[in-house]
């Protein structure tokens, strides 16, 4: 490190903390787990502004695990510290959050008062939060959300599920047509990729929570698009025997068209007024009810003239 600083009218040459060396061999041990490449060199930034390119040594991974190592460079400080190879390592683990713990050479605390708690390695605030910070890093730049490393701190009920989704459509999705790219150049002929296509399932990564899954099958139903049968591969279920109608398409009989929603209540009233019974019309007299009409006062008459 070629960087300067006057102290006594001395010019003295900068170096790097113990805690700088750790938390870039972490972030090039996390880089070498989610790639399963070797890093040469990292770059890590110090609280204080400044950039260090830093070789890194002795890498190993698999795919659980990766370690490295980063050789201290003390400046002219007098550190019994100065060109030892400070190592960490990273790994998958089911805890949430990441996890920093100290390895071989690294102390205990002993009694309360320090930042730590007793029994926590002594690591300081500072080295802890560079640690994390250049881990989390890592993850941002292979477009890994926080909750897919177990770091739950801004995860909530409502939205991790999203937060799943939205690893698959922005992080594993450019990759997936990278490769259906790929095979299809590779694999295919010319002619036959007018035909064959290749693409990758991932509705199961994208499958939401039980209650919306329900509600797009009934959609699915309704509008003729989904049989049981489908929905059952969706869901990993026994399928229906297809006597039993498990491959059936069905379609939601009271669907009309816009332009013809009026023509449909024209329709019905007519049916109903055709079903009703007709009112009868009053009958006019006949002439011969007429003249028997006018008769029957005489006939009164009479029978009072008799009585008489």
């Amino acid at each position: 490190m070629e960087k300067y600083v006057f102290k006594n009218n001395k010019k003295l040459r900068m170096g790097y903390t113990t805690g700088s060396c750790a938390a870039a061999a972490a972030k090039a041990a996390a880089c070498m787990l989610l790639t399963g490449k070797a890093v040469p060199e990292v770059k890590l930034m110090t609280p204080k502004g400044i950039r260090l390119d830093l070789e890194v040594l002795e890498a190993k991974w698999t795919a659980e695990e990766a370690s490295c190592a980063i050789r201290k460079d003390a400046g002219d400080d007098p550190d019994v510290t100065d060109g030892l190879e400070i190592y960490a390592s990273v790994r998958k683990t089911e805890e949430p959050g990441v996890q920093i713990d100290g390895g071989e050479g690294v102390g205990r605390v002993t009694r309360p008062g320090l930042e730590q708690p007793v029994g926590a390695a002594a690591i300081n605030k500072v080295p802890r939060q560079m640690i994390r910070e250049n881990v989390e890093e890592i993850c941002r730049i292979f477009r890994v959300p926080p909750h897919m490393v177990q770091d739950l701190e801004h995860a909530t009920f409502s939205n991790i599920e999203h937060q799943s989704i939205d690893f698959v459509v922005h992080t594993r999705t450019p990759w997936l047509v990278r490769f259906e790219q790929a095979v299809s150049k590779e694999l295919l002929l010319e002619e036959e990729q007018d035909e064959y296509f290749v693409k990758f399932n991932v509705d199961g990564l994208l499958r939401g929570d039980y209650q919306s899954r329900m509600n797009g099958y009934a959609t699915g139903i309704s509008n003729g698009f989904l049989s049981p049968n489908d929905i059952h591969r969706l869901e990993n279920m026994d399928l229906i025997p297809a006597e039993d109608s498990g491959d059936d398409y069905y379609l939601n009989g009271g669907y009309v068209k816009l332009k013809d929603a009026g023509k449909f209540a024209d329709a019905k009233q007519t049916a109903v007024e055709q079903n009703q019974p007709k009112e009868e019309e009053p009958k006019e007299p006949e002439e011969n009810e007429e003249e028997t009409q006018e008769q029957e006062p005489d006939s009164e008459n009479r029978q009072r003239k008799r009585i008489r």
